[in-house]
């Protein structure tokens, strides 16, 4: 209650249109807390709301789809040209040239390096691949949780230039909440394995019983994990 009731106090609530802040014990899933704030709408809460940008959160995702469907580590050699951030379709080649840079896949997750994942989702990854990562990790399907929870939305076509937007987070399409982002985290954390989040803890009855009380669940996959040759793209 000390940190729900610090934020709550705390929210710059005359410079922001949304706030939403999610905090979770990832290994039970339990919500340490849960703060939402939308300037226009009181009533509504952003924490489980799924029309906010993925954004760089989805490297997450391209980076277990490119350790579980390639065989990448963090030390996997991986190159670029151009800037950092931006993501232009002259990135998404495999030319090298004497303005390449080499970099890892940990420093490319670290920095966020958009030309680097979206090469991974452009050229390496199959675009099915990445897709059922995504579902796995909880994107369009439910998921039980104790208040409704609308569905995060991930699409991905064929074409090279909008895999490569989706694999790195340059888009707008794909969406999901706040605490489905906490759960991706969570995941990475278990391991791979995502725990549904819960809000009551347990509820008691006038004698003092239990009548209900929060269990540890973790999500079903929708396919078993492949493990290809390795390659490093």
């Amino acid at each position: 209650m000390g940190l729900q009731q610090y934020l709550l106090d705390n929210l710059d609530r005359v410079n922001s249109r949304y706030i939403g802040i999610v905090a979770m014990q990832p290994q039970t899933g339990r919500l340490i807390t849960m703060v939402g704030f939308d300037k226009q709408n009181p009533a509504h809460d952003p924490c489980v709301c799924a029309d906010y940008p993925a954004a760089s959160l989805f490297k997450i995702v391209t980076a277990a789809a490119a350790v579980e469907k390639k065989g990448y580590t963090a030390g996997t050699n991986l190159k670029f040209n151009g800037y950092k951030h931006t993501l232009y379709k002259r990135q998404l080649t495999d030319t090298t040239n004497r303005y390449t840079i080499s970099t890892t896949l940990e420093d490319a997750f670290a920095q966020s390096i958009n030309p680097v994942f979206g090469k991974i989702g452009a050229l390496y990854i199959d675009p099915a691949a990445l897709k059922a990562v995504g579902d796995a990790l909880g994107f369009n399907r439910e998921m039980n949780f104790d208040l409704p929870w609308p569905v995060s939305h991930l699409e991905i076509d064929d074409d090279t230039y909008h895999r490569a937007e989706i694999a790195s987070g340059f888009n707008r399409e794909t969406t999901l909440s706040p605490l489905h982002g906490a759960v991706i985290v969570a995941t990475m954390i278990n391991g791979g394995k995502p725990v549904e989040p819960t809000l009551v803890d347990q509820i008691v009855d006038d004698r003092g019983n239990s009548i209900y009380r929060a269990r540890l669940t973790f999500c079903p996959r929708r396919s078993p994990p492949e493990r290809p040759p390795s390659s490093n793209g």
